[in-house]
């Protein structure tokens, strides 16, 4: 056995197979030139030495498994070529699992039938790989008799093919003997290979034309060569005969005789020369050969199905009497030769027939039981199952096909029925027969599946438990024909709002539930829970009368509330009784806080839309500071919401959410666009606020008057274009290069200045950074908030630094809180500093007073 890697635990894979009740065997496969061979075989499985018989070390290697378990030689040639072909099959078509029925015989001696799979992409480990047998019933006799008619057409064709290179070997060292008739004497001259064929002597022989023709065995063998001899002589035509002669040692042989005449100048025959060889082995031979055909004729002829055979050329060679009478042909004379052209079937499926026989004849793929449908000439549905088995010469080429086709159109009928018997009971047992929505069962089913799913992939889905508000009014003062009908225009509506992935059910009464696959926010839930409850309190009219109902909805989620079906059922029942409780026609979560969020979420999404309008969004600034001089560079705009009821709410709270709605262009916008007309007017008051950052979303960059937007914007506010930055942060940058590129490209033009927000936290590429118009990079706050006691931030840090520098960047650390912080920035060639160390973010008014006071002072130092 060779050794194994360290990494792969035989012992436990042979627990592991043990536990399986099918035989299955451990292989390590070896890649030869062809396909892939099984070689050495690791292990078996305790069933397989129950079922089989066979040990570990009774099978040791492929050839020896074969030469037992298919000891008859042509039978395991089948198996062998069948497994080959559907193996070059899979990878051709792209599939992955071998599959093949066959014979196999048991160490007791006894044979058994096991369908043997092997699946050839994925192996468990390296190169090794599992086969399992599954022992079956014996196939139908159709098959069973299709498969002895393959190899018994296999062991014949192997006969034949060792006849033909026995007759091509003795043609090799047969000598043909020449003769000379003089027509003058009647006298023949024989040459020595002559004598041996006559087995007469030379030296006591003399031969004569007569004591030829006394040779022959009958008066029709001696006419026969008299009128070719005649006709040679009348035509000057080669002429050929077979004779039954009788040697000099008493044998009778059959002899090829050929002969020509030979004319003088005045066109009078003078001789007749030709040669002569003994062809009676080869009459022998087709007299077995007939015989054998027609053994093979009788086995086909007894096969239950329509049996058929073409050469390479698609044309016939010959058939069963069942094909024979499909083709309404009389005999097999009538067919051979033929193509599917030339039958009754040409005008309707000719051409597909022989597409089919091109098909496989060209990728020397068989083709075994394929089923398809026709159309008989009275109009009738037909299914035909039918087989295509390549076969081969000697030397591996393809010389035709071998075909089965059988009549399936009952059993087919048979199993349709069935299936639709099954496909209508499995939809009543799974239905609501009201609605027809899925019932409690499916249901069920569907949520432990979703469950399994959620597992496996960290998915996370919701749960909904419905209930009608008033509904058991309409059943007592109606009838529950009406109450059926209103529950039918609920489900209707109800099925409007999902989506494919998602599944609605009625679990009995007037209770739905919906399994909500589709949506994973709470935002997007609360909004989907709203849209329902708005969508249920429509008018419902029946038989004249109008009904206005509402509905509570109690809602649990996976994986936070319960990893169980049982219980998320149980805490979304929970939830909708909590939500009448608090007066019908609401939601609820499982839990307060979700819903309190959650609501919460749907109200600031509102509030965001007015508080444009209403100018409650503020700019902050932010200083930054040379931190050798303590001058101020320049500073940062940031955007601060004054709620009027939430009070101040910070940035992270609100741009996510600004971002998903699609108002982050127009915040951006507004953002710029006051703190353009500020740093304007303080450079007008003669301050010197520095260059001013301002933050640019993508979606900023995206839109296609952004630069018109700059430009009217800077012309505006009469402000520089070098007063200002725009920051954009490294995973932004990197998602689309080459449109960055153009449009950073377009704004440097302007004059205003590129920095990289965020820098370390995403995945820039060096040779892009030198290639894009940046000035600065900004390092995140994470490397910098644990300098520097932390080794890891410390490396980073001062490897970005350096970076920036050899790239001819300048460099900036934002977040810098501590004197230990600016310390070690100063150390490694930082200067420029954004942080609480100096000052937090204030607004306008405050950073004015700042830059009064630095203004008065002399100096804009802090």
């Amino acid at each position: 056995m060779s050794s194994l890697s360290t990494s792969f635990d035989l012992s436990m894979w042979q627990t592991v197979l043990n536990a399986l009740p099918h035989p299955v065997s451990l292989n390590r496969r070896k890649e030869l030139s062809g396909g892939a061979v099984y070689g050495e075989i690791v292990l078996v499985n305790t069933a397989f030495e129950a079922r089989l018989g066979y040990r570990k070390e009774d099978i040791k290697n492929s050839e020896v498994w074969l030469s037992k378990a298919y000891p008859n030689q042509d039978y395991q040639t089948f198996i062998s070529q069948t497994w080959s072909e559907a193996l070059l099959n899979a990878k051709r078509n792209g599939t992955n699992v071998l599959g093949l029925a066959s014979r196999i015989r048991c160490q007791n001696g006894l044979d058994k039938w096991f369908q043997v799979t092997c699946h050839i992409d994925y192996p468990i480990y390296d190169l090794y790989d599992i086969v399992a047998f599954v022992e079956i019933e014996a196939p139908e006799e159709a098959i069973l008799k299709l498969q002895a008619t393959a190899e018994a057409l296999i062991k014949n064709h192997n006969a034949l093919l060792i006849k033909e290179r026995q007759l091509n070997e003795t043609q090799e060292i047969a000598q043909i003997g020449s003769w000379d008739l003089d027509l003058n004497t009647q006298t023949i001259n024989w040459s020595n290979e002559m004598y041996r064929i006559f087995a007469e002597n030379p030296s006591e022989h003399e031969p004569t034309l007569d004591k030829f023709f006394q040779r022959l065995t009958s008066d029709d063998e001696r006419a026969k060569t008299q009128i070719a001899i005649d006709k040679a002589l009348m035509t000057g035509l080669k002429q050929h005969v077979i004779v039954h002669a009788m040697r000099g040692d008493g044998r009778q042989v059959f002899l090829e005789v050929f002969g020509q005449a030979l004319f003088d100048r005045e066109g009078k025959p003078t001789n007749m020369v030709g040669s002569i060889r003994d062809v009676t082995e080869s009459f022998a031979s087709q007299a077995r050969l007939t015989e054998q055909n027609q053994l093979l004729q009788s086995i086909i002829d007894s096969v239950p199905a329509r049996v058929y055979w073409v050469d390479g050329k698609g044309v016939y060679q010959g058939a069963n009497d069942l094909f024979l009478k499909d083709a309404e042909l009389e005999d097999q004379a009538a067919l051979i030769g033929k193509k599917d052209q030339d039958l009754i079937w040409s005008a309707t499926y000719g051409e597909d027939y022989r597409k089919d026989d091109l098909e496989v004849l060209t990728s020397g793929l068989s083709k075994l039981f394929v089923e398809y449908d026709e159309v008989d000439r009275q109009g009738n549905r037909v299914v035909w199952r039918s087989s295509r088995v390549v076969m081969r010469d000697e030397a591996d080429q393809i010389t035709g096909l071998l075909c089965m086709y059988e009549d399936v159109t009952e059993r087919r009928q048979n199993e349709e029925t069935l299936q639709e018997q099954k496909n209508r009971l499995y939809y009543q047992a799974n239905h609501d027969t009201l609605t027809h929505l899925p019932n409690r069962c499916l249901f069920q089913f569907r949520l432990n599946e979703a469950i399994l799913e959620g597992h496996k992939k960290g998915l996370k889905f919701s749960l909904l438990f419905i209930d009608l508000d008033q509904f058991k009014k309409i059943n007592d003062s109606w009838g529950h024909h009406v109450g059926d009908r209103v529950l039918q225009e609920i489900a209707r509506r109800l099925k409007g709002h999902i989506r494919p992935l998602d599944t609605l059910a009625r679990l009995g009464g007037d209770e739905f539930t919906i399994l909500l696959r589709s949506i994973t926010s709470s935002a997007a839930l609360s909004e989907f829970v709203q849209n329902i409850l708005t969508d249920i309190k429509r008018v419902i009219v029946v038989e004249g009368e109008s009904f206005y109902l509402s509905c509570s909805i109690g809602m649990s989620r996976y994986p936070n509330d319960s990893l169980v079906a049982e219980e998320l059922l149980k805490f979304a029942d929970t939830a909708m009784y909590r939500a009448k409780d608090q007066g019908r026609n609401n939601a609820q979560f499982y839990t307060e806080e979700m819903t309190h969020a959650a609501f919460e979420h749907v109200l600031m999404q509102s509030s965001l839309n007015q508080a444009l309008a209403n100018k409650e969004f503020i700019v902050y600034y932010q200083p930054k500071v040379n931190a050798r001089t303590n001058e101020v560079i320049g500073m940062e705009a940031l955007v601060r919401w004054q709620h009027p009821r939430l009070g101040l709410v910070p940035p992270n709270q609100f741009i996510p959410l600004a971002e998903e709605i699609g108002l982050i262009v127009e915040l951006d916008r507004m953002v710029m666009t006051e703190a353009m007309h500020q740093v304007s007017q303080w450079y007008k008051a003669g301050l010197s606020p520095g260059v001013l950052s301002l933050n640019l979303s993508p979606k900023q960059l995206k839109q296609p008057d952004f630069l018109d937007f700059i430009v009217s914007s800077l012309e505006e506010s009469d402000a520089l274009a070098e007063w200002f930055e725009l920051e954009i942060t490294e995973n932004e940058l990197m998602k689309n290069l080459k449109e960055m590129q153009f449009k950073l490209e377009k704004i440097q033009a302007l004059g205003i200045q590129i920095s990289i927000d965020d820098f370390g936290t995403g995945y820039s590429s060096l040779a892009y950074l030198k290639r894009l118009p940046i000035k600065k990079l900004k390092i995140d706050r994470a490397f910098i908030k644990d300098l520097p006691e932390d080794d890891d931030d410390c490396v980073i840090t001062s490897t970005i630094i350096l970076m920036a520098h050899n790239l001819g960047l300048e460099v900036i650390a934002e977040g810098v809180e501590t004197l230990e912080q600016k310390a070690f920035l100063l150390a490694h060639n930082c200067e420029c500093i954004q942080g609480w160390l100096y000052s937090r973010p204030v607004p306008a008014i405050e950073m004015e007073a700042y830059l009064m006071q630095a203004h008065l002072a002399g100096a804009r130092t802090l």
